[in-house]
This record gives C-alpha cells, structure tokens and sequence, in this order.
C-alpha cells in the first residue's frame, strides 16, 4: 500500500518560506529538516540484492522523529507489540486528564516543566487515593491499598490541531496489596470523579504557584507574574477536567487507541481533503462535542503554526510507566502474570503486514529474499571513524557502489 505523503510535501514546499518570516525553535527545525528528509536519499540508503537474479533494490531509511507521519505507523506497531508483553490480563479503566486552557500560554513558554509536571502530578494523584497515602493528614477512606499498573501518555492537540494538553492513563482495576496478593477493586468503581479533581488541582495548583514565585520561569508575552497569579487563584474555584470511562475488560482497546498517538503527528495524511491556489489547507476532522465529522479550512501560514506547535521535546518521554508496570516492578509483575496471565492483545493485519516487512526485503522479479549488501548514512555520521569502520568492513564504499545504478 503507498504510502501518503501530503503533509510531507506541504513541509518540504512551503516551511521554508514560513520559517523565514516567523523564526522558530531548535527542536523545531530539527523536526522538520527529519520530517522532510524522511525516506529519501539525503537520510541514507540500504541497498539489497536479490542472491538469484541479481535484482537490486534501495530502500531509503526513515526519519524516527516522534511526529512524522511517514514512518509514525511502524513505530506505532512496534510499540504496540511491546507493550503485548506488559499488559496484564484483568479489567483495565481509562482516564484522562486535561490542563485547563487558562494555562495554556504559559504552558507553551515553559514546555518541559510543564510535561513534568503534569506526569508527576497525575502520578502522584492516582498512588495517594489507591495506595491510601496521606494527604494533608487524610486519607480516603475507600483506597484500594494496593498498588496498581498504569501507562500515562501525554497529548497536546485536540482534534482540530488546537493546542489541549491532556494526559491519558490505562490503569489495572487492581493491584498488588502489602502481602503480595492480588486485589481487584469493588463494584467495578476505582475513584470518585470529584475527589480525583480536587487532589489533582490541589496537587498541580501548589506546584504552579511554586514554579510562578521562581525566577526561572519564562513568561509569555503581554502576561506580567502578577496577571498569571490572579489566574492561578480564579483557578481555585474551577471544577478541572477529568474524566474516569466505565471499566473495559481488557486494555486492549485503549492500548490500541493509545498507540495511534505514538510516533504521530497531530494530523493524519488522510484527514488532508484539499491544498488550492489560495495556500489554503482543509483538513476532515471528528467532532466530540457534535458527534460528526467536521471540515475546518485555513490558510497555510496558520496551519503550519498549528502543526509547529505540537512538535514534540527533544529527549522528553511522552509515555510513562508506573506501578507495577513500571521497569523497576518486573519482578511484582510475573507474580501478577502468574496469577492473571497475560492479555491476549489481537493483532491488527496491518500492524502484522508493517512488522513483517520490516525485517525482509522481496525481490520484485522472483518473490525471496533480498541480501543487504551496503548501506550509506546520513553525511555527518559517515565523518565519524566509528560508524565508517562498522559500514565498510567489505571494502570502501565506492568499491561496493559502483556496480549500483545511479538511479
């Protein structure tokens, strides 16, 4: 199946002429110089030949940045298939909680504090409720007291590429109590909606305010400190944003959903309906709020803004584990597979068709397998002696090349 490449295009024909009037980030522009560049020959290229026919073949190497939708649907398989071997086999709940928009441009001005903070608090809040922790010298009285597994993952768009900082959690409908035992919550209800709201805004409104107090925090323009502490107090009288689903018996669903967000940009290839003459993009998008499918057009400049603008952080983890489905809890977690099992997580074809054709290459004429026979990098690592030493150990590269066609 060809793969679309629209977005790709629309970066590689008009950003320059964008980044010129509007300067942008580091982690911008190297984003998108790995966006534009993905699968094409700039990145590198492996070449294969076919051992019976001497068919030869290049396939050009993917970027691996976390929003590029060239390549974002091979690292969404692989993670998915990852995480086959850390699910559990039990019911699962799915959360989901939102920044309110007033904090929305400081959020922007202060990027990494603010994705730290939000997995901190919403980690800190799920472990004091169901492990029975204090708070303020409380504790609620319907914990679970047990420790649970839960996989948080950071967005930070909406639907319509509108900036929406929101954290979505699979978490286990128990967990392991004192003695190791499995405890399954009751009644099929893990928290009350509107105790998880207070200790979550109590929790993110203490550690605002400290960060606000601090002299390392960047301030948006037109917004003075004491403008952004009369709205860190309104905030106080505002009912958050959470939202706890009904209990799936299983976290397949959500898993799968929740890998659609891995390894992708904020818009799919598919949702771009129209590019005119007038540098106008209309792009389909789903309407929660209406439920139905909506058509939103703007102009280029606007558009690159709104993509720009989810661009991820360099060396951030936009997912995290905690719990017992953490990387320090492996050996709690086989005491729960041994008493659960495993989930039996289906596989998708494409997701199959995307991993098997990941570790071999067909010859077009006779149908087997092709022989990787060389492959060049990117221009700055060949300058490094250590990936020139791992890459011509068969002789230098102009040696193997040669025979190659120039295509």
């Amino acid at each position: 199946m060809a793969q679309n490449k629209i977005i790709q295009t629309i970066l590689n024909t008009h950003y320059s002429d964008y980044a010129r009037k509007y300067k942008q980030p580091i982690r911008v522009i190297k984003a998108i110089e790995a966006q534009q560049q993905c699968q094409r020959a700039e990145n590198g290229i492996s070449y294969y030949c076919c051992p019976e026919d001497g068919e030869r073949k290049e396939i050009y190497h993917s970027c691996r940045n976390k929003g590029c939708t060239v390549c974002g649907e091979r690292k969404q398989a692989t993670w998915l298939e990852t995480q086959k071997e850390r699910l559990l086999n039990c019911a699962h709940f799915h959360l989901v909680f939102t920044l309110p928009h007033e904090y929305q441009q400081l959020w922007l001005y202060n990027r990494k504090w603010f994705i730290g903070a939000q997995f901190n608090v919403v980690n800190e809040t799920l472990k004091d409720l169901l492990l029975g922790s204090s708070y303020k010298g409380k504790c609620y009285e319907g914990s679970l007291n047990a420790m649970p597994g839960f996989i948080s993952t950071l967005h930070t768009w909406g639907r319509a590429l509108n900036l929406h900082p929101h954290i979505h959690v699979l978490i286990t409908a128990g967990g392991l109590d004192s003695e190791g035992n499995w405890k399954a919550v009751e009644n099929d209800f893990l928290l009350p909606v509107k105790l998880v709201k207070s200790l979550y805004r109590g929790k993110f409104q203490a550690k605002i305010k400290e960060y606000l107090l601090s002299d390392e925090i960047n301030l948006p323009k037109h917004q003075t400190k004491e403008e952004l502490l009369k709205i860190h107090h309104d905030l106080y009288k505002k009912e958050w944003s959470i939202r706890i689903q009904e209990k799936y018996e299983h976290g397949t669903g959500v898993l799968i959903y929740l890998s659609r967000y891995l390894g992708s940009s904020p818009i799919k290839p598919d949702q771009i309906k129209l590019i005119n003459h007038q540098r106008e993009v209309e792009f389909s998008y789903w309407s929660h709020r209406e439920k139905k499918q909506k058509k939103e057009r703007l102009t280029i400049d606007v558009f690159l803004k709104k993509y720009l603008m989810h661009q991820s952080e360099p060396r951030v983890h936009t997912v995290r584990y905690y719990g017992i489905y953490g990387s320090q809890a492996k050996s709690k977690r086989k005491d729960c597979e041994t008493r659960l099992g495993k989930s039996k997580l289906q596989k998708e074809t494409l997701l199959d068709s995307l991993i098997n054709n990941a570790v071999k290459v067909i010859c077009p004429c006779c149908g087997g397998a092709m022989t990787l026979i060389c492959v060049t990098i990117k221009r700055w690592k060949l300058k490094n002696p250590l990936y020139r030493r791992h890459f011509e150990t068969k002789g230098s590269l102009s040696d193997i090349l040669s025979p190659m066609p120039s295509g």
